[in-house]
């Protein structure tokens, strides 16, 4: 999404291979190729429904309800020109038009340690909101995180999370509290 948001929505978007491989900090070797190859084909099969409600549940936006919405319409690859051809369904326009989105930094986001998949859900729940002191019970964020292992590891890997956050000057002061009801909850102040 990216790389559309630099040409006109509907218009074919175009990717040099070995360019783009670079700009998100990956190799390019042979491996690599194959894997932005099967990295296309998935986001290309790949559907998304959304749907946005009001705060009284009345529907306020949906997209790809009653007809598949992908990632990407669409791909050809060029093997001359070494790039792709993508074409991106203009109905992404519905998605950015009323300024509903919260943007990641994308330095940050290139800077992230390996297996660090948990942090870089956190970057994403710290962008949606505007407040600077975040709370969050321990057992919405386990849920909402599909952690499926047990709540002791789920604390372990979220104060990692959180680490590799700081680390990044991301969030600062991440920690594990007791809410005014009595819950656990992860909680920091976003940056």
């Amino acid at each position: 999404m990216y790389e559309a948001c630099r040409s006109p929505l509907g218009e074919p978007v175009i990717i040099k291979r070995a360019e783009f491989l670079r700009s998100i900090g990956r190799q390019t070797g042979n491996y690599e190729y194959k894997w932005l190859n099967r990295t296309m084909q998935a986001l290309t099969f790949a559907m998304l429904v959304i749907e946005v409600r009001t705060k009284d549940g009345k529907p306020k936006l949906a997209v790809g309800k009653n007809r598949a919405l992908h990632m990407v319409e669409g791909f050809d690859y060029d093997d001359v020109a070494e790039a792709y051809t993508l074409r991106i369904d203009p109905r992404w326009r519905a998605m950015f038009g009323n300024s509903e989105f919260a943007l990641i930094d994308w330095e940050k986001r290139l800077r992230f340690g390996a297996r660090q998949d948990m942090a870089k859900a956190l970057q994403r729940l710290v962008a949606t909101s505007d407040r600077r002191m975040q709370q969050y019970a321990l057992d919405w964020l386990k849920a909402k995180l599909e952690y499926t292992g047990r709540m002791r590891d789920f604390v372990d890997a979220l104060e990692r999370a959180m680490q590799e956050l700081e680390r990044l000057e991301i969030i600062t002061d991440g920690r594990i509290g007791t809410s005014t009801k009595g819950k656990a909850q992860a909680m920091w102040i976003k940056l």
